[in-house]
């Protein structure tokens, strides 16, 4: 796979932001006290080991995990504090020893804030416009 792409409605992420959409839904499932909002981030990691070509977020599941999202992002963006851009974020993740793919895959926390930086704005398009959040693969 080269990349994931988020899209809601007119809304399309920028190029490959998607493709740490698991290492997010996995930090959710790991984290989440609701059990609700877990069972929707393990139904979601499922469809992504389906080996389908994409995964839906549907609009009832993107109004509850919209606040996670949020939440991770603000979390992630405290692990650096002294970096504002993402790409730096995972640039220093690559010197400390990350591997540059595993990192685009979900390791990475600078990829991930990517990713949420498209995918914060599309969960809100899909609740006002009732469309599902696409993420789709090449």
């Amino acid at each position: 796979m080269g990349g994931g792409y988020i899209s809601c409605g007119d809304f399309l992420g920028d190029d490959k932001s998607g493709a740490p959409i698991g290492g997010i839904l996995e930090d959710l499932v790991s984290n989440l006290a609701d059990t609700q909002n877990s069972a929707i981030a393990t139904e979601l990691l499922e469809q992504l080991d389906s080996e389908t070509d994409h995964i839906l977020i549907e609009p009832g599941h993107a109004s509850k995990l919209l606040p996670d999202f949020k939440h991770l992002q603000t979390y992630y963006k405290t692990l650096f504090p002294d970096l504002d851009n993402w790409w730096l974020i995972f640039e220093r993740e690559v010197q400390q020893g990350m591997d540059n793919v595993a990192g685009k895959w979900g390791e990475s926390i600078g990829w991930k804030i990517y990713c949420l930086a498209d995918l914060i704005p599309a969960c809100e398009i899909s609740i006002s416009t009732n469309e599902p959040v696409v993420i789709s693969f090449d």
